[in-house]
């Protein structure tokens, strides 16, 4: 059995048996994970920057940037790991 599959105490698939379901792999590819990633936060950025000014305020980039990266890291890894 391939590794990123995962597997109960007594070593068998996480699938019940005679369910017919497939076993699920623990993780994602990166290319998919940095994809999704980067399309969630760009609409969060776009969404920021559309609805801040809406709202009487300027969308401060000095702390966007750095915030944006940070969440673009996390969420890949975190799509990656099947987390969200």
């Amino acid at each position: 059995m391939d590794k990123r599959y995962s597997r109960n105490n007594e070593g068998g698939d996480r699938a019940h048996v005679g369910s017919g379901a497939v076993p699920m792999p623990l993780h994602r590819p990166w290319t998919a994970s940095l994809v999704r990633a980067a399309i969630l936060v760009g609409l969060a950025l776009l969404l920021s920057a559309a609805i801040n000014p809406l709202l009487g305020r300027r969308v401060h980039w000095d702390w966007t940037a750095p915030l944006g990266v940070a969440l673009f890291l996390l969420l890949a890894v975190a799509l990656r790991r099947r987390w969200v």
